[in-house]
């Protein structure tokens, strides 16, 4: 929405054909327009609106190419083509790949060309961030690519939509001597890197600037007590309300091991609240996900153009086991003891475990609140509860 204009879309199933309906609440009109787009040789990675511009990100067979078909409120239609040849890329067994082949690259998690978006409006959950691949929407009209297919480093390429400049940046995972077997991922934040690496005995946690230089790093054994947790090691078995406390450090290590390890972290009062956790498979498919939580209307949505980021961050947790600890940081990564508080998300994940019975849920942030918005059939009634940090 623009100048109060607002464009709506739909696609073919293909998404070859777009149609769009711009409503314009100034003069009481609509203007109507097809597009027809041909992907010659691509796959689509990824459909996004960010700054009210509808994007569609696809790239080119066997290439180091992305295009962007953009779709802004007002005025013309357009393609970018970014093209990453004089940028290396490396797959997960270390071998220079495309930039095609790395986003083919796929695990029992992670599926190829997936990638999962990392929103501002609601802190991410485990779940998303478990994919090793994420885009971030930076504040500066940029977007961040991360990978960590590769153990040995996180590869993140940063694309300025306003001019398509793009950077590349390799920034290498901390070590862990003689174990041939790790596992690894990070989260981006505040233009600062947090790297996840593992063994099946020990753990590192390291945050990183973006030109590779270590701010700070902690390390876990299996045999003593985690340091730099400030909860119990908490694990979730596919619903908000059955949970088990672990009380030994080598079953947390060895379960995020074993599993989809992720980092997460959102920043309150200058203070990073980090949380370490992995992440086991769905117990069921996608569509008995969403309906036995949102209803028949939630599932529509989960296969809309777009699919809500926020509502699919919430519901991530549902009928999967889920491992995690919480810790507290000042903002130079020095840890700090006390009680993490529940954030608004997390008031709103257990609430909406109340609410699994009614339809037309909705999740958005309006200036420093998180809303939940259901719709109970019995009274007819549409109700929205505020959650605040």
């Amino acid at each position: 929405i623009s100048n109060n204009v607002l464009k709506v879309f739909w696609s073919t199933a293909d998404n070859k054909k777009i149609f769009s309906k711009s409503i314009y609440f100034t003069g009481r009109k609509t203007i109507d327009e097809v597009y027809n787009l041909t992907f010659e040789k691509e796959k689509i990675i990824k459909k996004i609106t960010i700054n009210n511009i509808f994007y569609i990100i696809s790239t080119v067979k066997n290439s180091n190419i992305l295009k962007f078909y953009i779709f802004p409120v007002e005025g013309k239609y357009e393609v970018k083509t970014v093209d990453f040849s004089n940028e290396k890329f490396y797959s997960k067994y270390n071998k220079k790949i495309s930039l095609y082949d790395l986003l083919a690259e796929s695990n029992p998690f992670d599926s190829g060309f997936g990638i999962k978006t990392i929103s501002n409006e609601t802190p991410a959950s485990i779940v998303l961030a478990a994919n090793k691949r994420k885009l971030y929407i930076n504040d500066d009209s940029s977007i961040t690519l991360s990978f960590d297919n590769n153990a040995t480093a996180t590869q993140l390429l940063n694309i300025n939509l306003s001019d398509f400049s793009i950077e590349q940046k390799i920034i290498y995972q901390p070590v862990i001597n003689g174990q041939v077997e790790v596992n690894s991922n990070s989260f981006l934040i505040n233009k600062r890197l947090i790297q996840l690496k593992l063994s099946s005995e020990k753990i590192i946690m390291s945050l990183k600037e973006l030109d590779g230089k270590e701010v700070k790093e902690y390390v876990g054994m299996a045999d003593t007590t985690i340091t730099f947790k400030n909860s119990e090691i908490i694990q979730e078995s596919g619903d908000v309300n059955d949970i088990r406390i672990l009380e030994k450090s080598n079953q947390y290590i060895r379960k995020l091991y074993n599993s989809n390890p992720a980092i997460t972290c959102f920043i309150k009062d200058n203070k990073y609240i980090v949380t370490v956790g992995s992440v086991g498979i769905v117990q069921n498919n996608s569509a008995a996900m969403y309906g036995g939580m949102f209803g028949v209307v939630g599932v529509l949505m989960a296969y809309a153009l777009i699919p809500n980021t926020n509502l699919d961050n919430l519901n991530s947790y549902k009928n999967r086991k889920v491992v995690y600890v919480y810790g507290l940081f000042d903002k130079d990564f020095n840890h700090i003891e006390g009680e993490v508080k529940r954030s608004a998300f997390d008031t709103a994940r257990k609430y909406s475990a109340t609410v699994s019975k009614q339809t037309n849920l909705t999740l958005f942030k309006f200036n420093t609140i998180l809303y939940i918005g259901s719709y109970d059939l019995k009274t007819m009634t549409y109700t929205f509860q505020g959650f605040t940090e």
